[in-house]
């Protein structure tokens, strides 16, 4: 009998056998791992791994974890603190830089406003003059809050627990202040309770704009409490640390004065025409003196240490919000345009294209050459911060303005496709013949895409009806009349644009006329209906286009801020500073000066086959679809004369444009503001003269570089 031969573990494993893993241990063997050599030893090792299924899941797990892991940057968890604590001294920033809040903070809060302004600017559509006092009373409200808050975070707000939580109260303050704007209307804030004679609607009008106005003063004054505490916090910790606490002082006071004030405004009872315009005095006199405290600490200089790229991030910021709110109005109302009844389609996404090539150049002319590593004084920065306000309350007018273009110029051409058709329709059925079947069958391709009552379908077959009858019990020129006003109405509704008062009220006295075909006053019951019908559509379409009235005006106006702005943060040197900001400045002043096209008759002939005929120039204008196509002219020349003839003075005389990059830019900068105040500012200027002489004259200086000094990046 043969002998087995000798196990080899070099062999080829045998095969898995997954049923009975213990055969395959070592100990099944009669020996274990640490009896045989080293290399014997790893080699039973992984002859193990091969097979046991258990060793094979742990080894791709371990892999995985690897690949997982690989390149992770691993740190500890960071303990937050409480409470921070400013720096000692009697100068300097408030905080340490790597104490300062982190900048999602700020942004977290940034949402709030835009949520906020969102909302209002959706049931608070600035369509008409009239609408532009009501924004700018929630609009100045809403922009203080932010102001004051954002003034409080550049300077004191620290990375800890006690900024956070302050932050979320700030957040939901915020949300009130929002939620409340439903029904603002300063101006309509009387009780109606001392108020005899108004209608029901009259007096629920007057309800929710008190409710509004309480809700939203309330919340106001509980953010100047909020901010009262912020300092009041503020002076306990830098008494501590021997801080100058002089403009903290100054906040405490104003932001406890302005928080009574804003109380006495909530609770002092409307019950006469004096107690609302007191109520109103009040809450807004709480911003004046707020205003007023920041010109005091100017002038005692006591407006503390400023850091000027923390200021242009944050007021940067919010001027995005304002162009987005732009985005955003924009599409809203192509979207009402599109689903609604608009016979030029292309006529519409022509003027989407000319308002966001505006929104584009509006971010150029803002941002295209500020640069935030700009260092600049402090009373300067809050002057810049001062000019915002004018500025944003500007854009949203623009904005405004270009959405009301786009929703006129639709209205216009599908408000006269629809009164044509059916005044057609209606003169073939009050002559006895027959409509032709293209015109019926236009007619219901426009009607049929609005919530008549009844449809038009509907409609058609009655008067149909009552003119094959002998002796109608319905006239069928009121009831078209009827219909025709309903039409007007739904229509404008179709693209956003709500009926005023006057045109309820005119609309509910047309449907309220007898309309049987009997009686002595048919003839005079006839003539009323039309004249009612056409003052409807007169008082409708006017108030729509009256929202174009304001879009030359608030694009130069715009420029005009947009200079100021320019030139408080920095200021070119040489020619060039003269070549940009002219050009733009009297740009701005042109487009002012245009609002003397809103100067003209602004009676609408809605029977008229062009009903712009014989208006203002601004109407007509809209006409011809060219009020966005200047706007967006006046910006590119503006932008693109400027580049061109700048190019021209620097091939002439050179050192217009500066040619450094951005790294040696932000150096710069970072030098300057080092030796300031130990002659290093006068250092730069001379090094900067001499190396701008050697470039004028085409040779380097010592490191090889030309560069041109006049910062027009």
């Amino acid at each position: 009998m043969s002998s087995s031969p000798p196990h080899d573990e070099r062999s080829t494993p045998p095969r898995l056998d997954t049923n009975l893993p213990h055969r395959l241990t070592n100990d099944s063997r009669g020996y274990s791992e640490k009896q045989l050599p080293s290399s014997a030893a790893t080699t039973a090792t992984n002859h193990r791994s091969l097979r046991d299924p258990l060793h094979i899941g742990k080894d791709l797990i371990h892999r995985r974890r690897a690949i997982l892991s690989e390149g992770v940057h691993k740190k500890k968890i960071v303990k937050l603190p409480w409470l921070r604590k400013p720096r000692e001294g009697n100068d300097g920033k408030w905080l340490r830089e790597e104490d300062e809040a982190t900048e999602w903070l700020s942004l977290f809060y940034d949402l709030v406003v835009v949520a906020v302004l969102t909302v209002f600017s959706s049931t608070h559509e600035i369509r008409t003059p009239d609408a532009i006092s009501v924004f700018l009373s929630y609009f100045v409200i809403i922009h203080w809050v932010w102001t004051s808050q954002t003034t409080y975070d550049i300077q004191y707000q620290a990375d800890d627990i006690y900024h956070r939580f302050v932050k979320s109260l700030q957040i939901a303050v915020f949300v009130y202040i929002g939620s409340g704007s439903g029904k603002w209307n300063p101006g309509s804030i009387q009780d109606p309770s001392s108020m005899p004679g108004i209608s029901n609607e009259e007096s629920i009008a007057h309800s929710q704009a008190l409710e509004s106005f309480t809700t939203v003063g309330s919340a106001y004054a509980a953010s100047r409490f909020l901010m009262c505490v912020q300092y009041l916090v503020c002076w306990l910790l830098g008494r501590r640390l021997r801080r100058p606490l002089a403009s903290v002082y100054i906040s405490i006071g104003t932001f406890f004065a302005s928080c009574i004030l804003i109380v006495a405004a909530v609770t002092l009872p409307s019950t006469s025409p004096s107690h609302v315009k007191a109520k109103i005095c009040l809450l807004y006199a709480s911003i004046l003196l707020e205003l007023l405290s920041i010109r005091v600490k100017i002038y005692l200089k006591q407006h503390g240490n400023i850091d000027s790229g923390n200021v242009a991030e944050r007021y940067g910021a919010f001027t995005l919000i304002i162009l987005g709110e732009g985005f955003i109005s924009i599409i809203r109302a192509m979207n009402d345009t599109i689903t609604s009844i608009s016979a030029k389609v292309s006529v519409t996404y022509a003027q989407l294209v000319l308002a966001i090539f505006i929104l584009v150049m509006l971010w150029h002319i803002l941002f295209g050459r500020f640069d935030k590593s700009d260092k600049v004084s402090p009373v300067r920065a809050l002057l810049w911060e001062g000019v915002h306000f004018p500025l944003h309350f500007a854009l949203l007018l623009l904005l405004a303005a270009m959405v009301n273009t786009v929703i006129d110029l639709s209205v216009y051409n599908g408000v006269q496709a629809v009164i044509n058709s059916y005044l057609d329709v209606t003169s073939y059925i009050a002559n006895g013949t027959e409509v032709p079947e293209s015109l019926q069958t236009y007619t219901e391709s426009l009607l049929g895409r609005l919530p008549l009552e009844p449809p038009y379908e509907t409609h058609y077959h009655i008067l149909m009806n009552l003119s094959e009858s002998q002796d109608p019990a319905i006239d069928g020129t009121i009831l078209s009349d009827q219909y025709f006003g309903q039409i007007v109405v739904v229509t404008f509704e179709s693209y956003g644009v709500e009926p005023s008062e006057e045109a309820e009220d005119t609309y509910n006295q047309l449907y309220s006329l007898n309309t049987s075909h009997t009686g002595p006053d048919l003839i005079e019951r006839q003539q009323e209906s039309a004249d009612l019908v056409i003052n409807l559509s007169t008082i409708i379409a006017e108030a729509s286009l009256s929202g174009i009235t304001w879009l030359f005006p608030s694009a130069g106006i715009v420029l005009i801020c947009a200079t100021i702005r320019s030139t408080l943060w920095y200021r070119f040197e040489g020619i060039g500073h003269w070549i940009v900001h002219s050009l733009q400045f009297g740009t701005g002043v042109i487009l002012c000066l245009m609002t003397l096209l809103d100067i003209g008759p602004e009676t609408i002939n809605v029977t008229a086959d062009d009903i712009l005929a014989g208006t203002a120039p601004i109407y007509q204008l809209l006409g011809t679809q060219t009020p966005l196509i200047i706007i967006a002219a006046a910006f590119f020349i503006q932008t693109f004369v400027t580049l061109f003839i700048l190019d021209i003075v620097n091939r002439l005389k050179g050192g217009v444009f500066d040619q450094r990059t951005r790294t040696q830019r932000e150096e710069d900068a970072e030098g300057e503001g080092e030796g300031e105040g130990e002659g290093g500012e006068r250092e730069h200027h001379e090094r900067h003269d001499a190396t701008h002489l050697n470039g004028a004259s085409g040779t380097h200086d010592n490191s090889g570089e030309d560069i041109e000094r006049v910062k027009l990046a």
